[in-house]
C-alpha cells in the first residue's frame, strides 16, 4: 500500500478536514500515516515510515529560505499534493506514476 503523510504548517486545518483527506486518500488505496506540523516533524515522519506522497495545505508566507529550503529538502524526491477538494481526482493520476517508478 502506498504510504501519505499531511503536511499542514499554519494550524488552519480543522479534524474534520483532516479526516476528509485520509478519507480521500483511503478511497484511492493510499495509507494515510500521520500529519506533521513543522517541518522537523515531517522529517521524522519521513525518517520512520516509507512515505510516497505528502499532501500540503497552505504554506507560512512568513519563512525565511531556509525554512522554506528545509522544507523542500524534506519532500526530497517524493511526490506532494496540494489539498484542495476540486483537486482530489489528481490523486488518481499520481497513484498511477508512483506505481509506475
Amino acid at each position: 500500500m502506498i504510504k501519505a503523510v499531511g503536511f499542514y504548517p499554519l494550524f488552519n486545518m480543522r479534524k474534520s478536514e483532516i479526516l476528509e483527506v485520509k478519507e480521500q486518500f483511503a478511497a484511492r488505496g493510499f495509507r494515510y500515516v500521520g500529519t506533521a506540523r513543522s517541518v522537523d516533524e515531517l522529517k521524522d515522519i519521513l525518517k520512520e515510515q516509507d512515505i510516497k506522497i505528502v499532501a500540503i495545505k497552505d504554506f507560512n508566507a512568513h519563512w525565511n529560505n531556509v525554512e522554506k529550503l528545509r522544507l523542500v529538502m524534506a519532500v526530497g524526491q517524493r511526490k506532494w499534493f496540494h489539498v484542495h477538494a476540486e483537486d482530489f481526482n489528481l490523486l488518481n493520476n499520481l497513484k498511477e506514476d508512483i506505481e509506475w517508478e
